[in-house]
């Protein structure tokens, strides 16, 4: 089981356990691990509430929370520095998943107030509303998964032009024409991997460039290539409607830093290096 308490920490910085069979409410004194930058609590059990406290957890860079059954509920305000006077906000998150966490509602706004986003991972949740224009102002975001929700309306045509190369809205209600993601220039990168409900007779959302795969369409995506820095991502299959997490397994050698993003499912496999 995980502890129900946990000591004063100054020391501790990584803290990876995904992939176990914890079945419990999270203790708030996780914050008592003072200097924690990662922690990874993907695919177990934890259920309740989704801690307000996180917001507090100030030196985070990579919160991994999903494939938990937490209580259905909003993406916390308490993220967000300046919503809530009582948290400072996870003002040096890079990686964010609450994917298949239960969360309701809309995409808030104000998560661009996360400024060093480098992935945003927030699939199959049951979220509404449309898709805000301001997630495309967070100028590191590079792999955004908004797919298998209920999102509506239309993609804002603040994406032209983003750093997003890796963007997954399939399974939701979208509509509208998003040839102009393929249009767009992205500085030092190319945006080859739009996934989106566009395929069929009569197809949700239509695009017509090069960049788009649809979901609900015979396109296979072998062969599918695109380049970070230098280094080639692929897809080697054809996507489908299983997860795809980019879990961190973390070698000392490294520092215990990231060396490559790996979507790895049985079905559809993308690497990406940086």
């Amino acid at each position: 089981n995980f502890p129900t308490s946990l000591p004063n920490n100054t020391v501790l910085g990584f803290l990876a356990l995904h992939n176990n069979h914890f079945s419990q409410f999270l203790p708030s004194s996780i914050l008592n691990l003072r200097t924690l930058e990662h922690l990874d609590l993907s695919n177990n059990q934890f259920s309740g509430d989704m801690s307000s406290f996180f917001g507090d957890m100030t030196t985070l860079t990579y919160l991994f929370l999903a494939n938990n059954p937490f209580t259905p509920g909003i993406i916390p305000d308490s993220f967000m520095p300046g919503l809530l006077p009582e948290f400072a906000g996870l003002t040096r998150l890079t990686e964010l998943s609450l994917k298949n966490t239960s969360r309701v509602g809309t995409i808030p706004p104000t998560l661009s107030q996360l400024t060093e986003l480098f992935l945003l991972d927030l699939d199959r949740n049951d979220l509404s509303g449309t898709i805000p224009s301001t997630l495309s102002e967070i100028e590191p975001l590079t792999f955004l998964l908004l797919n298998r929700n209920n999102l509506t309306g239309t993609l804002p045509l603040a994406f032209t032009n983003s750093s997003v190369i890796m963007l997954l809205l399939d399974r939701n209600q979208l509509e509208g024409d998003v040839t102009f993601l393929c249009d767009g220039t992205v500085t030092s990168k190319r945006r080859d991997v739009v996934v989106l409900d566009c395929g069929g007779n009569v197809p949700e959302i239509q695009c017509a460039g090069q960049c788009c795969t649809c979901c609900d369409s015979a396109i296979s995506l072998d062969g599918l290539g695109l380049e970070m820095n230098g280094m080639d991502v692929t897809v080697t299959d054809m996507c489908d409607d299983t997860s795809m997490l980019a879990n961190l397994d973390p070698t000392w050698e490294h520092g215990f830093g990231r060396l490559q993003y790996d979507f790895d499912v049985a079905a559809w496999t993308l690497q990406g290096f940086y």
